[in-house]
Formats: C-alpha cells, sequence, structure tokens
C-alpha cells in the first residue's frame, strides 16, 4: 500500500468520531472492489488493442496485466523491439 493510501482518513460518524469497525470494513472493501473493477476496465481496454499499438507504448500482449497491477513499470522494460 502506498503512502498516500495509508494516509486517507476513514469517514467520520454522525457525531464526529470515527465509524465503528465493521462500518469502515465494509468501506474498506467496498475501496478494494473499486480498485479492482477499474483494474479490470484497463486491461480489457489494453487487450482491444493490435499488437503493434502495444509495442507503440513498450508493452507485450503476455505484460497487460503485470503493468496494470503495477507489478513493472515501462521504464524498467526498455522499448521493445
Amino acid at each position: 500500500m502506498t503512502n498516500i493510501e495509508q494516509s486517507k482518513p476513514f469517514p467520520l460518524g454522525r457525531h464526529g468520531g470515527p465509524l465503528p469497525v465493521p462500518v469502515r470494513s465494509v468501506f474498506q472493501r467496498f475501496r478494494v472492489l473499486a480498485k479492482e473493477i477499474s483494474r479490470r476496465q484497463a486491461i480489457g481496454a489494453l487487450r482491444e488493442f493490435e499488437d503493434h499499438e502495444l509495442r507503440d507504448i513498450g508493452l507485450a500482449r503476455s505484460q497487460i496485466e503485470a503493468a496494470v497491477r503495477g507489478f513493472f513499470t515501462l521504464s524498467e522494460t526498455g522499448r521493445m523491439s
């Protein structure tokens, strides 16, 4: 998890205090689900690219999922020839 994700405060309850743990857990699960949906949409969009278009952005078809999930950056892979 990045520092940005860790620093997000939990929503506050009606009286300004933190929400109860079960409610926070629901919010956390919702965030995880929303991120996964976003990743799957990005993977789907990249899979629609032609091979030459993927090469233009420095990706091979086999690298799409890893790139979207952040397992490597394009600068680490270098340009493909």
